[in-house]
């Protein structure tokens, strides 16, 4: 609410208009005839003045809207599986981010969410990955490269994640088809 300068306006004019009345009322306000002292008068000009110049330098450097999170580069948006059969793991790439799926030793499946910090980088808190280089390899695979080394991810659709070679699902499969 308060990021909004819209909302801002809003504010300063619900603050303004309240003590811009207590300003009046103070500044005419006697007691029994005897006009109010010289501090109460500065007072009734000043603290409103202080009010609204903090609202302005708020409404000035307020933020101007939402800051656009970096995504990773649309040709990467979809589902993905790395082509080593000995690694389960599973990778889903769209505007709102990156997402791992994997099976823990328990046979359960996982999801795990990776930062993406550029059109072609990610940051990979969990594994012993790091810092990842996300690249288009060869017949439209995605490529993962680190110090440790590379893998390569070709396109799958959704349900095959936490799928076992023999059609059934892992435990928590986001996606498992209805077992015919």
């Amino acid at each position: 609410m308060f990021n909004n300068p819209a909302n801002g306006s809003l504010i300063a004019l619900l603050c303004l208009v309240p003590i811009g009345l207590l300003r009046a009322y103070l500044f005419l306000r006697t007691d029994v005839g005897k006009a109010r002292p010289l501090p109460w008068k500065v007072a009734s000009f000043a603290i409103p003045l202080l009010i609204a110049t903090g609202i302005l330098f708020y409404l000035w450097r307020a933020p101007k809207g939402p800051k656009e999170l970096p995504a990773l580069s649309s040709s990467f948006y979809g589902t993905w599986i790395n082509v080593n059969p000995e690694f389960q793991n599973w990778w889903t790439v769209s505007p709102e981010g990156v997402k791992n799926y994997g099976v823990d030793g328990a046979g359960k499946c996982i999801v795990n969410s990776a930062i993406v910090i550029d059109r072609e980088h990610i940051n990979v808190g969990f594994g012993n990955a790091g810092i990842v280089h996300v690249r288009s390899g060869e017949f439209g695979t995605m490529v993962f490269e680190t110090g440790h080394g590379s893998a390569t991810h070709v396109r799958v659709p959704p349900d095959t994640i936490c799928r076992k070679p023999g059609g059934a699902y892992f435990e928590s499969a986001p996606y498992p088809r209805a077992q015919k």
